[in-house]
């Protein structure tokens, strides 16, 4: 996990010039996505496989959607992914969304890290 968010930081700093600073809590990426100002580059380790980055997209009732850039091509919106890791279902091309409950376990398991831009003081 550590090397994937390592990586995922040096990517965002050289490409977009801005430093992403790791979330502390589940509640700091409940307000973050509730505030619908920006999007959570995160990194999350589905089931027993490499981690993988996703982008948490928004705060939908008791479901987070998020961009997954894995996501098998020729899903339906609709459509229920069962294998590899938690119950997901898809909203859209790339686009799923997951129960906030599945998330804040993943969150508090250690596999899921959330970051965003650190703002400069």
């Amino acid at each position: 996990m550590k090397k994937t968010v390592a990586e995922l930081k040096a990517v965002h700093a050289s490409a977009l010039g801005e430093r992403l600073k790791e979330l502390e809590s589940f509640e700091e990426v409940l307000n973050s996505l509730a505030q619908e100002s920006e999007d959570l580059p995160s990194v999350v380790r589905w089931a027993a496989e490499e981690p993988q980055s996703i982008v948490l997209k928004s705060l939908q009732d008791e479901t987070i959607h998020f961009y997954n850039p894995t996501q098998r091509e020729g899903l339906k919106p609709g459509t229920v992914i069962l294998e590899d890791g938690p119950v997901r279902k898809v909203v859209g091309s790339g686009l799923e969304s997951l129960s906030v409950e599945d998330f804040r376990e993943l969150f508090e398991s250690g596999r899921l890290v959330c970051l965003r831009v650190a703002l400069e003081t």
